[in-house]
């Protein structure tokens, strides 16, 4: 390949990588944020072995030294040696985005001013910054309006699970997926589904009455009418 060009790695972050990171999540294979670091490490390691800069070092939270007291350290950074020149970080919100919205789009403003930070402070080319989640729309996210504020090297990218933003559509089988997603990550954290059966009565239901259900707002789960259109599993995580 010869001298590393920062645009190819550019155009890898914002098609491959992301690309990438979005089938292993529709396919359940990543669940929380961890799993997503060390898929990205993945994906990064491999494009720049095909690229023949096996050379370059990736790192995961690796501790970045320079001026002031903090250390630093970025979910993912690509080494020149021993210079930092790409630092990843990746912001992922695994349950649907619902009245927490202004505060997850201010969580991603700050990982903004962290990667200006970084570029500023260690001398890296550029910084990147991926967030993941779950929203009938698209996020209000700074990408748009960085190069306004004078912030050149930094680039934000979006992995909506529910809403295709190129076609402001929901994504197809959104539901399925999301049944799934949930049903296989609750079953690996609690050895089991907490889901009650439908038609299953509480304890302060009469005996014989039929129970009005309606699905959940989220995974088509049977809930009662009153309960806010949501299934106990996702009301706990609006």
């Amino acid at each position: 390949m010869g001298k590393f060009e920062a645009d190819r790695f550019n155009g890898f972050f914002r098609r491959g990588l992301v690309k990438g990171l979005y089938e292993d999540l529709r396919n359940c294979l990543l669940f929380k944020e961890g799993d997503v670091h060390a898929a990205a490490y993945y994906y990064i390691r491999k494009f720049l072995e095909r690229k023949g800069r096996d050379r370059l070092i990736v790192r995961c939270n690796a501790t970045l030294k320079g001026p002031g007291s903090k250390r630093p350290r970025p979910d993912v950074v690509v080494f020149n040696h021993d210079k930092p020149i790409y630092a990843v970080e990746l912001k992922v919100f695994e349950s649907p985005i619902g009245v927490k919205r202004a505060s997850v789009e201010k969580k991603v403003e700050e990982d903004v001013r962290k990667l200006e930070t970084l570029i500023r402070r260690h001398g890296l080319s550029y910084g990147f910054l991926i967030v993941v989640y779950d929203s009938e729309r698209e996020l209000d996210l700074p990408d748009r309006d960085l190069r306004k504020q004078g912030i050149e090297r930094v680039s934000v990218v979006e992995i909506n699970m529910r809403f295709d933003v190129k076609t402001q559509r929901q994504r197809r089988n959104y539901k399925e997926w999301r049944r799934q997603f949930d049903a296989i990550w609750e079953a690996q954290r609690n050895g089991g589904l907490k889901h009650e059966p439908l038609g299953t009565l509480k304890d302060n239901d009469k005996e014989g009455t039929n129970v009005d259900v309606k699905p959940c707002k989220v995974c088509d789960h049977p809930v009662k009418l009153g309960n806010y259109g949501f299934c106990g599993y996702h009301r706990r995580q609006l």
